[in-house]
């Protein structure tokens, strides 16, 4: 609320400045417009982190002090550590899902399982994320893969949404890649679930992508 106050305060400065002042002093204008541009944003920012801190109060929290991330995710979804070498670390996100039918995989049927992993690595060269993602095709295939990335950036990196290979079951996984401060950050969401249940979770996949912080 000060913060609102404060705001209309520094629009009736301007609106004053405005009046009095007419185009006599621009540049004190300009330096109100300024300040109300600021406190406006710094509201902005204050009420979206008021309002995830509100949405995911009840999500568990992760940090990685030694890369320096953090995301928060569901209380639904187990975490494991898989690797923590000087080359690559990486974590996963899993969550059974009882309540649909059992997938078939291979000779075996079992609950249907969702997956994120999350893996870090360096990136000493700079390289964008698309340059290391097209870094893997040849030059005959290169334009084509291209083609199925799209533009993505979360908690101010950039970086690309591409098509991971299909996932062991029914179809095709979601990967985001991100290039931050000499690191490349990669997110993969697949599944082994049924074909018409295979994306069921990406939404929220999404979500937890949307508290990651650096």
């Amino acid at each position: 609320m000060k913060n609102i106050y404060k705001l209309f305060s520094l629009i009736l400065t301007l609106l004053v400045a405005f009046t009095f002042t007419g185009c006599q002093n621009q540049q004190a204008i300009e330096k109100v417009k300024e300040s109300v541009d600021k406190a406006a944003s710094e509201i902005t920012k204050s009420e979206e982190a008021k309002e995830e801190k509100e949405t995911h109060s009840d999500w568990r929290a992760f940090e990685n002090e030694k890369h320096k991330f953090s995301f928060k995710y569901p209380n639904n979804w187990e975490l494991s550590v898989n690797a923590d070498r000087e080359d690559l670390y990486s974590l996963s996100l899993s969550k059974k899902d009882a309540s649909q039918e059992k997938v078939q995989v291979y000779i075996e049927e079992m609950v249907p399982v969702y997956s994120i992993n999350v893996s870090v690595e360096e990136n000493t060269e700079g390289l964008s994320a698309e340059e290391v993602y097209l870094d893997m095709f040849g030059e005959s295939s290169k334009e084509t893969a291209k083609e199925g990335i799209e533009k993505a950036s979360f908690s101010g990196a950039e970086g690309i949404k591409y098509p991971e290979v299909s996932a062991p079951s029914s179809g095709p996984a979601t990967g985001i890649l991100l290039a931050h401060n000499q690191k490349l950050y990669r997110f993969v969401y697949s599944a082994m679930a049924h074909q018409e249940t295979h994306e069921k979770f990406l939404s929220e996949f999404m979500e937890i992508l949307g508290t990651l912080k650096f």
